[in-house]
């Protein structure tokens, strides 16, 4: 039975290990995550900006062919 139980044990140890392991990828995951969502956060403003600005540059221009503005 010693032998068998040594066996369990090496086998745990390796289980513990490979855990070891992915808790360590999950957390450089989630830090990857963070970074695209401060990325897409700064991405969209950026966008939403010129959207903005290019529609305001559009109405100007027709406010000015329908005489709107002086």
């Amino acid at each position: 039975m010693e032998p068998r139980i040594a066996k369990l044990e090496a086998g745990m140890v390796y289980v513990e290990k490979r855990m070891d392991d992915i808790l360590g990828e999950l957390k450089e995951i989630r830090g990857d995550i963070r970074e695209v969502r401060s990325n897409a956060r700064t991405d969209f403003r950026t966008l939403l900006f010129f959207v903005i600005s290019g529609f305001a540059g559009i109405f100007t221009a027709m406010a000015k062919g329908f005489g709107w503005l002086g």
